[in-house]
């Protein structure tokens, strides 16, 4: 058990669950690019569709990730790295691969575990994602070209 738990007393409360497993940030966080490519692909103006919906995206990304940080082990305030560009693809990649602690750590109980239907369902929206963000670029006229 850790220092900052060993003196509570044995009816306190339970701490407030702060914390979120990676199944269910995966499918969050899937759901919002989903919505995002889905917003630029569906509109008239996709530059116009694009400038609006990307600083939600934002904002959305660094709700799911405040959380997934706790789970971590590590502070919410990590979230505010996905605004630097270069830096949020590889901070999401760390924040799907990454598992949690084992244990309860400063911010709660360590999630439950994730039943394998909400694990598979997450992997195919993340897929699905990239797919439709892939969609979206070539619409706005981003190529991602490999030569």
């Amino acid at each position: 058990m850790d220092d900052f738990n060993a003196y509570r007393p044995p009816n306190a409360r339970p701490l407030p669950q702060r914390r979120r497993g990676r199944a269910v940030f995966m499918l969050g966080s899937a759901a919002a690019l989903c919505a995002q490519a889905g917003a630029v692909l569906a509109a008239d103006d996709p530059q116009r569709a694009f400038s609006w919906s990307f600083p939600l995206l934002l904002a959305a990304l660094a709700a799911w990730a405040w959380r997934r940080f706790h789970d971590i082990g590590l502070s919410g305030f990590w979230s505010l790295v996905l605004l630097v560009p270069f830096l949020a693809p590889p901070a999401l990649l760390a924040l799907w691969l990454a598992g949690g602690t084992r244990y309860q750590n400063e911010y709660g109980d360590r999630p439950e575990p994730s039943p394998w239907w909400l694990r598979l369902a997450a992997m195919a929206l993340l897929l699905t994602s990239f797919s439709l963000t892939q969609s979206a670029f070539t619409r706005l006229g981003w190529t991602m070209a490999y030569r």
